[in-house]
């Protein structure tokens, strides 16, 4: 009997020890070529200096041309858009890019209805952040986000995380690696602006909304951490189709709560999704209902760093 108790502890050690060194290359592995590209990108920058950053979803991502703004106001800037992100993800990332040692003069958010309405918001993309679940910002994030059993096992049972999104994680991947390389090369080379085709076009009309807005508690917690850190803040709405931004019954009521959200805090606010914006009638600089093309993106960029982003950069 004890022989058998043995036996099963050896086993069970050795199994434990295996798991360990799978989560150990995963981990290892899948920092250096992530899933999730753009916030792993974000996460290794240490110890720089920006005049201008940017944060959003994939509107900020996609329409904000980091290398156009550059030529015309010679500032150092970086784009920190995460294609379906919601505001809490766009908090932590942040904050961990802020305790990376990096440091930012003005931060531009982007907020928009989708941010407000509970119907529309964006979930957290848990599965993309499993190699950093032990850090303390991130792990704080998934830990409010997840049910206490799955981050436990995710904690602190080796490779339960990995075995559970193995689909996401699969082992042919360490076979693969390479184009990812190739992202990584691309994020920093245009400061983190990845730019749509020119080509595209597919606008459709989707749903009306009109849920009942709320100003998120991590909106007001990003705010004051960023003005905690001594870092300016603008808030602004990025352009949509036109006919795309009409079904949205709500956005008058978004923009009344935005503004007085701005006004509170004594920050700037500009809406670029009103009727009147000149883009709006364009379907040529335009990919899909929420964002520009290529060609959309530089012009908007060209008109933003002109008409509001030296002025707000020299505002006291």
């Amino acid at each position: 009997m004890k022989s058998l108790l043995a036996r099963f502890f050896v086993a069970g050690l050795i199994s434990f020890g295996i798991l360990l060194l799978l989560n150990s290359v995963y981990n290892d592995h899948f920092i250096r070529y992530p899933i999730s590209v753009k916030s792993n990108w974000e996460m290794s920058i240490s110890n720089k200096s920006y005049d201008v950053a940017y944060i959003g979803a994939s509107d900020v991502n996609r329409d904000i041309d980091i290398n156009t703004i550059k030529q015309k106001t010679g500032l150092n800037g970086i784009n920190l858009g995460q294609d379906g992100s919601c505001v809490e993800e766009n908090f932590t990332l942040f904050k961990k890019f802020i305790y990376n040692g990096n440091h930012v003069k003005h931060l531009f958010i982007q907020l928009y209805v989708t941010d407000l309405d509970s119907s529309m918001r964006f979930d957290i993309n848990t599965e993309k952040f499993i190699p950093f679940v032990k850090d303390s910002v991130v792990g704080s994030m998934l830990q409010r986000n997840v049910s206490p059993f799955r981050f436990f096992l995710w904690k602190y049972v080796p490779f339960a995380a990995y075995a559970e999104y193995n689909s996401k994680y699969p082992l042919e991947d360490f076979f693969y690696p390479a184009d990812r390389k190739k992202l990584f090369d691309s994020l920093n080379k245009n400061s983190g602006t990845e730019l749509l085709q020119e080509s595209g076009h597919k606008f459709t009309n989707g749903p009306a909304y009109s849920s009942a807005l709320v100003i998120d508690e991590n909106i007001t917690k990003f705010i004051s951490f960023a003005k905690s850190r001594g870092i300016k803040i603008t808030v602004i709405t990025l352009p949509r189709w036109i006919s795309w931004v009409k079904r949205h019954s709500n956005r008058r009521a978004f923009t009344e709560k935005i503004d007085s959200l701005c006004k509170k805090n004594s920050i700037s606010y500009f809406n670029f999704a009103s009727d009147k914006q000149q883009w709006f009638n364009n379907d040529s600089l335009f990919y899909d209902n929420n964002h520009f093309n290529r060609n959309g993106a530089i012009y908007f960029s060209s008109v933003f760093a002109d008409s509001v982003l030296l002025k707000e950069i020299e505002r006291k």
